[in-house]
């Protein structure tokens, strides 16, 4: 009887796994991206409801009423405070030339 030679199995071909990664950094990419975007939402609450991204209007609608409801004795007041006078002018720009000179 001839003898015949043991021979081994054939190893399996190892599978390619070079573009594993990129699936798992956008995947990685996103959850981030999801955090951040639940966390600004929640810090700027305030105002996103302002600009009316986030909730009901109500809220501006209300701030605005107030704005309407103050006397008008008020608002002329608060736009007079506003209201620079030529001597206080002078004043200002002494003060910004001496700054500049230091």
């Amino acid at each position: 009887m001839a003898r015949q030679k043991k021979t081994r199995p054939a190893a399996p071909k190892r599978k390619k796994r070079r573009w594993l990664w990129i699936p798992k950094l956008m995947l990685l990419m996103a959850c981030v991206g999801l955090v951040l975007f639940i966390g600004a939402i929640f810090m700027m609450e305030e105002e996103l409801r302002r600009v009316g991204l986030f909730g009901s209007e109500e809220g501006t609608a209300t701030a605005d009423s107030q704005v309407i409801a103050q006397p008008a004795s008020e608002k002329s007041h608060a736009a007079s405070v506003e209201e620079v006078t030529p001597e206080e002018r002078r004043e200002l720009e002494a003060i910004l030339q001496q700054g500049k000179e230091r």
